[in-house]
């Protein structure tokens, strides 16, 4: 639930505002123990009135009426009036010794006087109270942050939350400070108490939202982000937080849906299209990746990040020429831009341009890249192919030593099939490492392939037995997404029962055939 910042929109009141919150905490019963006259005179913001009034109550009834003598204390403290203030209350304690709410009160008008010693030594002593209730420990917090004490103000909000109390407020304020200090784990805790107090708030959500982000909570994030644009769908930063959260999900479709709402809000956003980009990339759709790609160009200008973006829809669309004027584009911008670099040598290699690609690569190499693995792999593919055999098996030895992409030990395989035969392919193959939970499953598919163009009928059947081994003991690996295209083609080299083994491994790996119902037609 609210507290009375949103039962009264006071925040013009310089005077009220505070008074109320001071009330609120301090009152036993709230706001609700104003009498009618001094609430009707602080909704109206008419202060001078209601300081007036709750004078008159203390008059009629004395220090002894422990409301009346806090309230009109409270009041004159909003004044600054604060010896007034401490005479009333020291009377007032000689009734109600020990009141904890009497000397919270002379707490916040020894503040305000600017006597922050007294203060700080007066709250010390009540933090150890056993009659304080969570509304005064969520005060006493309140006390310490108007002093700079963050730490004491942090204990006592923990303490007023844990003990139940139940304002956004408190919440909010030990959520925002925790923020503040990048523990983002425990303010994401708080920030997501105070948004289901809350209710429908938007604005606490998103701070909610936020937290969970950088506490890595992603999927509290991407809910609490929807919470935001429930209220305000409008909203641009929550779709594009919402869009990022899908993308970390995997969830790329409502990444889609996401992205393509902030930019419908935000068209002239680079990093809006360039997200968009990316998830329509995931999905496989290079052509609408390309053209979002574009859009981002056009807004950021040459932005290499975005550059590369498009040099990747371009290549997974089919054009490797217009992917190669990316790549170069990028370059001319990013020279030592180790991403535009790779793309460029990965993409002179698909074009069979070996030697342009392996001088690309070995630059690469030699600038030590974060992923050195790939960049190892696509230079001992360029080497075999250029006839490097030493260097080649050097290089890929090595990229496997830093955790290879699978697909460039099959790439390998496959040029040394092409070059040498399968025997030589498939001895590669046996050996060859990796930790991508797929790989099992596809060296034994591709030596399968390697053993029965050689002849090794023996190792053929061996391999096939291998992979269905494989597939039932990782059946989460599929459908898997990899890119066996060449291998069809070299497969179609086999003969009979080969060629319709290899068929049934393939169909199961990209999803179309359960391993169950092929397994005994593959091992034969």
């Amino acid at each position: 639930m609210w507290t009375m910042r949103d039962e009264f929109d006071l925040e013009e009141d310089g005077q009220t505002t505070p008074a109320l919150m001071t009330l609120e905490a301090l009152l036993g019963q709230g706001l609700d123990a104003l009498p009618r006259d001094v609430r009707r005179a602080l909704e109206r913001d008419h202060y001078p009135e209601a300081l007036k009034l709750a004078n008159a109550h203390y008059a009629e009834k004395g220090a002894e009426d422990l409301n009346a003598a806090l309230i009109y204390a409270i009041l004159l403290v909003g004044r600054q009036l604060c010896e007034e203030a401490l005479g009333v209350l020291r009377r007032a304690l000689t009734h109600h010794a020990q009141n904890v709410s009497l000397q919270l009160s002379q707490v916040e008008a020894l503040i305000v006087k600017g006597e922050f010693e007294a203060a700080n030594a007066l709250l010390d002593a009540l933090g150890s109270v056993s009659t304080a209730e969570p509304r005064h420990r969520a005060f006493m917090g309140d006390m310490y942050l108007d002093m700079g004490a963050e730490d004491q103000a942090m204990d006592c909000y923990r303490q007023a939350v844990e003990q139940g109390v139940q304002a956004v407020d408190v919440s909010f304020r030990l959520g925002h400070l925790l923020f503040d200090r990048e523990e983002f784990n425990e303010a994401a805790h708080y920030f997501g108490i105070a948004a289901r107090l809350a209710g429908d708030n938007a604005m606490v959500w998103e701070m909610a939202a936020t937290a969970y982000f950088e506490a890595g909570r992603v999927e509290d994030a991407a809910y609490a982000f929807k919470r935001v644009l429930q209220e305000d769908p409008e909203n641009t930063s929550a779709w594009l937080y919402l869009g990022l959260c899908h993308q970390v999900l995997e969830d790329f479709e409502d990444a889609v849906d996401a992205f393509e709402e902030y930019v419908s809000l935000e068209t002239e956003s680079a990093v809006g299209w360039s997200q968009l980009g990316q998830s329509y990339l995931m999905l496989g759709r290079s052509e609408a990746a390309l053209r979002a790609f574009e859009e981002a160009v056009n807004r950021a200008g040459d932005d290499v990040s975005m550059l590369n973006g498009a040099t990747m829809a371009a290549y997974q669309s089919g054009d490797a020429e217009v992917a190669e004027r990316w790549a170069r584009r990028a370059l001319e911008v990013g020279p030592e831009n180790m991403e535009a670099q790779y793309n460029l040598g990965v993409l002179l290699l698909e074009r069979r341009r070996v030697e342009e690609a392996r001088l690309v690569l070995e630059q690469l190499v030699d600038q030590g890249p974060e992923d050195r693995g790939s960049a190892l792999g696509a230079l001992a593919v360029a080497e075999v192919i250029d006839g490097q055999r030493s260097a080649a098996f050097e290089h890929i030895a090595e990229a496997q030593r830093h955790k290879v992409d699978a697909e460039w030990l099959g790439a390998f395989a496959e040029e040394i099939l092409k070059i040498e035969g399968g025997e030589p392919a498939r001895v590669f193959l046996e050996g060859a490492l990796s930790e991508d939970e797929r790989w099992p499953a596809v060296r034994a598919m591709l030596s399968y392939v390697c053993a029965a163009l050689a002849g090794e009928s023996e190792i053929a059947g061996e391999q096939a037995a291998a992979f269905v081994d494989a597939v039932m003991a990782s059946p989460g690996v599929v459908p898997m997404m990899w890119d066996f295209e060449s291998w069809e083609a070299v497969a179609m080299r086999l003969k009979g029962a080969s060629k319709q083994v290899f068929s049934k491994m393939l169909s199961v790996l990209e999803g179309r055939r359960e391993i169950a119902a092929v397994a005994d037609k593959i091992r034969g």
